[in-house]
């Protein structure tokens, strides 16, 4: 499938980041037994950007699309998610850094001259240089989901697991994730609720997590 976002913004280094546009991930969280949150997380396959640490259903954010639904349509892609179980509450760019260009990925069959490569599926795919992208960035975006949902992995997962999100620094996390940890933590405090819900945090950062009194 052809994504207009899809390519590597690059630094003079050699240093890739996946998504021209920018990429976007789905935080999503939902009240585990004792009311308290847990995060739906993703073991990434071996193929894939970081591979083999833990981080959330995300990728490359399309020209035409917003950070949220770049993040809703790839935690659909990823995970079998059901976009109306999910309530979005609030977006934050958890990483921003530099490039000097991107690589764009696009049909071969649009640019016969081109070289061509061949990626994991079959598909022909050529790279069109675009000097234009000078920046990357990631933008977690933090969901809310009244249970934890069921949930089907493609082959960009090795498991998709609800983790009590007070375990989640004992994996091995992706650098970019746990480095925006701080940021994204949800703040739990007591509250006149029925049930567990989610609300953003007036801070920025992280979300506010309610649960009864």
């Amino acid at each position: 499938m052809y994504h207009s976002g899809d390519g590597w913004a690059i630094q003079a280094n050699g240093a890739r980041f996946w998504g021209v546009e920018g990429a976007a991930g789905l935080l999503l969280r939902a009240p585990g037994p004792d009311g308290l949150p847990m995060v739906l997380m993703q073991y990434r396959a071996e193929w894939t950007s970081m591979p083999l640490t833990w981080g959330v259903p995300g990728g490359a954010r399309d020209a035409d699309e917003t950070v949220e639904e770049a993040a809703l349509r790839e935690a659909i892609e990823e995970a079998g998610l059901n976009p109306d179980d999910v309530t979005v509450v609030q977006k934050q760019v958890t990483t921003r850094v530099p490039v000097d260009y991107a690589v764009r990925r696009a049909p071969a069959e649009d640019w016969p001259r081109l070289p061509w490569y061949t990626s994991l599926t079959g598909k022909r795919w050529v790279g069109l240089m675009d000097p234009s992208v000078r920046e990357w960035t990631y933008t977690t975006v933090s969901a809310f989901a009244s249970h934890p949902l069921e949930v089907h992995k493609n082959n960009e997962s090795i498991e998709l697991v609800w983790v009590p999100e007070s375990e989640i620094e004992s994996l091995d996390l992706m650098a970019p994730f746990r480095s925006s940890l701080p940021m994204t933590s949800s703040v739990v405090q007591r509250g006149d609720v029925s049930q567990p819900t989610m609300r953003a945090n007036e801070s920025g950062e992280g979300a506010l997590w309610v649960v009864p009194r």
